[in-house]
């Protein structure tokens, strides 16, 4: 585009073709600017949409493996079963009554754990919480979780459903950790009004003037090298595309962040 302008200026400005007047250099010059800035929106839009499908591909991904870590916990804890059991008799055939009960007490709490994770659905969303739930345990974080859906209906897919958990629980759990007894909490409820969601951290409160920002595509304050800046923008992008409504709020009961989202039923 440049080089047309530079040769067209070149040409009136030698004199070559007299028939090139200055009007018609200042079209041809617009006609470019205008051809370019097209290009430019054009390249830009689809470098946004591979991006973002990028980051969907890498969301996928991750949650197949999480299906599958939850999986091999199963198997896990199923093949351990007769060592559990030969643990409680060694301790009962000892004599080791209270060692006996607070075994037992701890297996029992991973048994529920695991089958309240069952009972869920759509299992992606089991999957998820679980893997989380792992993470949080990791980093030391205090992670409560509570899911009520009446049915099988979602008014939006599992996948999408995982994409705004996921995406919303990654930050819950970074952003926890500057606290010093770190905190998040996960609501999933749907009923005949639609599904709420809610995700909220008792992290450092986001800044009232770059609250606009955050879900714009590429925004980020964390290291741009582990981070892409699209997670918040895809949590718009879902929401938008189901005419919900995402808030952001300060948790009712401690200082941090929390995000509301509110699906309908589509008409």
């Amino acid at each position: 585009m440049l080089a047309l302008l530079k040769s067209s200026f070149y040409i009136y400005t030698s004199g070559v073709f007299p028939s090139l007047t200055l009007n018609t250099l200042v079209q041809i010059s617009g006609l470019v600017l205008m051809v370019a800035v097209l290009a430019t929106i054009f390249v830009a839009s689809y470098l946004l949409s591979a991006t973002e499908r990028e980051a969907r591909l890498t969301t996928e991904l991750r949650h197949i493996k999480e299906r599958h870590n939850l999986n091999l916990r199963l198997q896990v804890e199923r093949h351990d079963f007769y060592n559990h059991l030969t643990a409680v008799y060694g301790y009962l055939k000892g004599g080791h009554y209270v060692e006996a009960e607070t075994y037992i007490q701890k297996l029992n709490k991973t048994i529920r754990h695991i089958e309240s994770l069952l009972k869920l659905d759509p299992p992606e969303l089991a999957a998820l919480i679980s893997v989380k739930q792992e993470e949080a345990k990791t980093g030391g974080v205090d992670f409560h979780w509570e899911v009520k859906i009446e049915g099988k209906d979602l008014p939006l897919s599992p996948e999408d459903l995982t994409h705004l958990v996921g995406n919303l629980l990654d930050n819950a759990l970074e952003a926890a950790k500057t606290n010093n007894s770190p905190r998040v909490e996960l609501a999933v409820t749907s009923n005949a009004m639609g599904l709420d969601l809610k995700v909220s951290n008792n992290g450092k409160p986001i800044p009232q003037d770059v609250r606009n920002s955050i879900f714009t595509a590429g925004y980020t304050t964390k290291d741009t090298n582990q981070h892409s800046g699209l997670g918040l923008y895809i949590i718009k992008q879902i929401v938008d595309r189901h005419n919900g409504r995402l808030e952001l709020k300060e948790p009712e009961n401690y200082p941090g962040v929390e995000f509301k989202v509110r699906i309908p039923w589509s008409n």
